[in-house]
């Protein structure tokens, strides 16, 4: 089974740890779900109910969430302790209850870096920061020490991403297959999505939260002179230019594929849009290899553009 292994999540830790050190921070207080999944392997779905990570610099790892979360984390999550609030909202705000843990895990007078200082707005949530209930330490923003070690990719990162192409290849490729006159985005999307993600399930068995998509989120025709839209349930006609985007979820990680489609014969103009695109796309793929900086490769795609 794919994953991601306590041993390749220690690695994660103790890179973290030495720069940490390094830092001369005594403990990391971290809310991105990206992150925490770096970290323990747990895919946290965000909620109005605070969750959170706490990295101690002594290597020790604590989740910090809802009464109603303790199972699911101790069965999936890679921690040493699981601490939790009661509900929210309640009596007492779960931030109130988080600087008492804070207290206990002897936290006080110490320097604590954070991502978010407190817990993002999502779905209702309001409450006040960390650094407002647990004022006895000393705070830095610190969400650029673990988005810079996910930069670098490990193999076992890498083998996963390769999976992940290897889905997202096949639900782009179903998703050509049944693009046709008349029908709308939404049937041509939903049933490559579901062929592939059930190919990927019966392939992949006792993995979780696999998905896969392939779709046009409405860049059909004119539409798709707009980036990062929204579907807009199109009958694709002949004649019309696509933009598609594909992805496929294996243990939070995944790959993105994206590319330019025209249903029949090309006019001239899309022809020669076509050719222009395709030749800034070589000349990117002449320049990268190890050594060249992105910001070189991207001037020289600009400069033909």
């Amino acid at each position: 089974m794919l994953s991601i292994s306590k041993k390749e999540l220690n690695r994660h830790r103790e890179a973290l740890l030495k720069i940490m050190s390094q830092k001369h921070i005594d403990a990391l207080y971290i809310v991105s779900p990206a992150s925490i999944n770096y970290l323990t392997g747990f895919e946290v779905i965000s909620t109005e109910r605070p969750m959170a990570l706490i990295l101690k610099s002594d290597g020790e790892t604590i989740m910090f969430g809802p009464l109603l979360e303790v199972d699911h984390v101790k069965k999936y999550a890679y921690v040493d302790r699981v601490i939790h609030y009661p509900e929210y909202p309640d009596e007492k705000h779960p931030m109130k209850w988080l600087a008492e843990y804070m207290s206990k895990l002897e936290l006080k007078d110490k320097v604590i870096g954070y991502d978010t200082d407190g817990y993002g707005h999502i779905m209702g949530y309001r409450g006040p920061r960390l650094s407002e209930v647990f004022k006895d330490a000393k705070y830095i923003y610190a969400r650029d020490l673990i988005e810079e070690l996910r930069m670098i990719k490990s193999l076992e990162e890498i083998n996963i991403l390769k999976e992940s192409a290897r889905w997202t290849i096949l639900a782009h490729r179903l998703l050509q297959e049944y693009i046709e006159p008349g029908k709308y985005e939404d049937e041509t999307s939903f049933r490559a999505n579901f062929e592939a993600t059930l190919a990927m399930i019966r392939a992949l068995p006792g993995m979780r939260n696999l998905r896969v998509i392939a779709r046009f989120r409405g860049q059909i025709g004119k539409h798709s002179y707009y980036p990062h839209s929204l579907p807009i349930h199109a009958k694709i006609k002949r004649g019309d230019l696509l933009v598609t985007g594909a992805g496929a979820k294996i243990c939070s990680y995944s790959v993105e594929l994206e590319r330019t489609l025209i249903v029949g014969k090309p006019t001239d103009e899309q022809l020669k849009f076509f050719k222009l695109m395709l030749r800034a796309q070589e000349i990117a793929l002449e320049l990268i290899r190890p050594g060249v900086k992105c910001s070189d490769v991207n001037k020289a795609v600009r400069k033909i553009l």
